[in-house]
C-alpha cells in the first residue's frame, strides 16, 4: 500500500522528470540566427555590419560606398530619401564621412543647377535676337535700308550676349555662335547686303 509521503514524492520526481524533459526539447529545437544577405554584394552582411533603410538592410561597407561614388543619397532599391540620422549611423559603423560627403554634392548640384540657368538665359537669348535677324532678312515688303536699321540693334544685343557668354562657358558659346552664322546664312533673302553685312559684323564678334 502506497503511503502518502510515498506519493508525494513520486509526484514530485514526475514534475522533475517533466521539467527536464521540456528543457531538453527546446534546446534541440532553438531557431537558428538568420543570415541576411546585401542586395548590392549578393554577399551575407556580417553581425553588425548591417544598416536598414525602408525595411531593407545593406551592408554599410557597400551602402556608404554606393552613396560616396555616385552622390545618389537615396535608398538604392526604393529610391526613398536617406536621413541624416541613418547616415550618421553609416557613419559610426564605417568611419566613411558621408554626411559631409552629402554636403559637397548637393553644393556642387546646386552649383551646376545655378550654371545651368544661366547657360539658358544665354542661349535663349541669342535664339531670339537670331530669330529676329531672320525675320528681318525674309521681310519682302522693306527696303535694304529699313532692314539694316532694324537688325542694327539686335546685332549689337548679339555681340554682348555672345561674349559675355563665352566668359562663361567658350565651348557652348563657340558652338551657339557657329549654329547661330549657320542659321542666317542659310537664310533665304531678297536683302543681300544686309545678310552680308549681319555675317561679316558676327565673324568680327569673336
Amino acid at each position: 500500500m502506497i503511503t502518502r509521503l510515498q506519493k508525494k514524492r513520486s509526484d514530485s520526481a514526475g514534475k522533475i522528470q517533466h521539467f527536464f524533459k521540456q528543457t531538453k526539447t527546446k534546446t534541440k529545437t532553438k531557431t537558428r540566427r538568420v543570415t541576411l544577405t546585401c542586395p548590392i554584394t549578393l554577399q551575407p552582411i556580417a553581425p553588425g555590419r548591417g544598416v536598414t533603410i525602408a525595411r531593407t538592410t545593406y551592408d554599410a561597407a557597400a551602402l556608404a560606398e554606393y552613396f560616396s561614388s555616385t552622390g545618389d543619397y537615396r535608398d538604392p532599391l526604393s529610391r526613398a530619401p536617406v536621413s541624416d540620422s541613418t547616415l550618421n549611423v553609416l557613419q559610426m559603423i564605417t568611419g566613411v564621412r558621408v554626411l559631409e560627403l552629402k554636403t559637397k554634392f548637393e553644393d556642387e548640384r546646386r552649383r551646376r543647377l545655378d550654371l545651368e540657368n544661366i547657360y539658358f538665359y544665354f542661349e535663349n537669348r541669342t535664339q531670339t535676337l537670331v530669330g529676329n535677324i531672320v525675320s528681318e532678312l525674309a521681310e519682302e515688303t522693306k527696303s535694304q535700308r529699313k532692314v539694316l536699321h532694324a537688325i542694327a540693334l539686335d546685332l549689337r544685343r548679339l555681340r554682348l550676349v555672345l561674349t559675355a557668354y563665352r566668359g562663361l562657358n567658350a565651348g557652348r558659346a563657340d558652338t551657339l555662335f557657329s549654329e547661330s552664322v549657320k542659321t542666317i546664312n542659310e537664310t533665304i533673302t531678297f536683302h543681300v547686303i544686309a545678310q552680308h553685312f549681319v555675317l561679316e559684323t558676327m565673324n568680327g564678334i569673336f
